[in-house]
């Protein structure tokens, strides 16, 4: 199963693929794709790993050490010099993922949103794109598919709400660089292809059968 590629990227997709099956873990179509690839896996130390396998979309990253150093670098930013809480940052990153509609994301980002107190009844709001009961949460939804829709362009009503919900002008900018992080990697892994890892297939299913996608 693979996150919306385009028919443009084929090769793109061998070659990335490829990078998937050299690491180690890979889908049966990956592993159709199997070639000579030289990836660093230094590049990806520090990364999260499942059952001591890196995960797949850092794999696919490390096809290109910029790309991937550039994603360390902004998560480790939001985490330690930041002002939104890590439950704010999965919400913003997870309204990207439904956005660009990379399924790898938004399950991923789910489970982040759920270790870090974000309810239930929040997370299938964003991933159906319908109300948020939580209002600061909502606003802050809201304000991060303006920033998206308008590639930044927002209203100053649309600040000023922003900020009455309790937010500052820096954290209107934290959004600005969950976006970025997941420009790199929701357009990766729609470049790429990337093989959903196994830990995440039984959240994506559950989007499928509610329909989410």
């Amino acid at each position: 199963m693979r996150c919306n590629p385009s028919s443009r990227a084929g090769t793109i997709r061998t070659v990335v693929l490829t990078a998937v099956v050299s690491a180690g873990v890979a889908s049966s179509a990956a592993l159709a794709l199997a070639g000579s690839f030289s990836h660093d896996e230094t590049t990806s130390r520090g990364f999260p790993m499942v059952q001591g396998e890196r995960i797949n979309v850092f794999k696919v990253m490390g096809t290109s050490p910029a790309l991937l150093q550039s994603y360390k670098d902004v998560s480790k930013n939001l985490k330690e010099q930041g002002s939104l809480s890590q439950a704010e940052i999965n919400v913003v990153l997870m309204t990207a993922a439904v956005e660009n509609k990379c399924k790898y994301c938004t399950a991923a980002h789910t489970g982040g949103a759920r270790r870090n107190g974000v309810e239930d009844e929040t997370i299938r709001a964003i991933q159906e794109s319908t109300g948020i009961a939580d209002e600061k949460l909502r606003v802050l939804h809201d304000f991060t598919l303006r920033v998206y829709e308008t590639r930044g362009r927002v209203s100053d009503d649309e600040i000023q709400t922003f900020l009455d919900a309790g937010y500052t002008h820096g954290q209107a900018l934290d959004v600005v660089a969950c976006l970025a992080a997941k420009v790199m990697t929701n357009y990766a892994n729609q470049m790429a292809g990337t093989p959903v890892d196994e830990f995440l297939q039984a959240e994506i299913d559950k989007m499928s059968a509610a329909k989410t996608w």
